[in-house]
């Protein structure tokens, strides 16, 4: 039954990246290309796609990417765009969604202090908030999350991020 198991979560996050990576191209066909900005320097210590949730043992999946950040860190805009949603997200914190254009959607989570509001127009590297500390202790300590979509399908954030500066 484990072994079921595994297959299984090893043939979706295949489906995963197959569909990520069909996206990428989409976005590269749509003038949407180069690498973004990190939002906050650390790690990538969450992964895209299924996972196995260490508190509570079930099978999740994981929409976008957690990355290693510290308490109070401020969180950059990976691209512009313009703030389409601020807003309290159960599990998030406070969010922040931006439209980059070309169908390609950003949010971004864990965060407090936000210094954005609905309809302003943003650049690369502007600070958006800062990074709130978790409710729950997950095992990845503090993070800042970011999801990449488009149109509504998730895509896989981390092929398309700048190098970590702080491990």
């Amino acid at each position: 039954k484990a072994g079921e198991r595994a297959r299984r979560a090893h043939r979706e996050r295949l489906a995963e990246l197959a569909a990520s990576w069909e996206t990428l191209r989409d976005l590269q066909q749509a003038g949407v290309e180069g690498l973004m900005i990190r939002p906050v320097r650390g790690a990538l210590v969450g992964r895209f796609g299924a996972y196995q949730d260490p508190v509570l043992r079930l099978p999740m999946v994981r929409n976008g990417v957690e990355l290693q950040a510290r308490p109070d860190e401020d969180v950059r805009a990976p691209a512009a765009g313009r703030v389409v949603m601020v807003a309290e997200l159960p599990g998030f914190e406070q969010v922040v969604v931006i439209d980059h254009g070309a169908g390609q959607l950003s949010m971004l989570g864990r965060l407090w202090k936000v210094s954005v509001a609905e309809g302003d127009p943003i650049e690369a590297g502007d600070v958006l908030a800062s990074v709130a500390p978790k409710a729950v202790d997950d095992g990845l300590g503090t993070t800042a999350y970011l999801e990449l979509r488009h149109g509504e399908k998730p895509v896989d954030p981390a092929p398309r991020l700048r190098p970590a500066t702080r491990r």
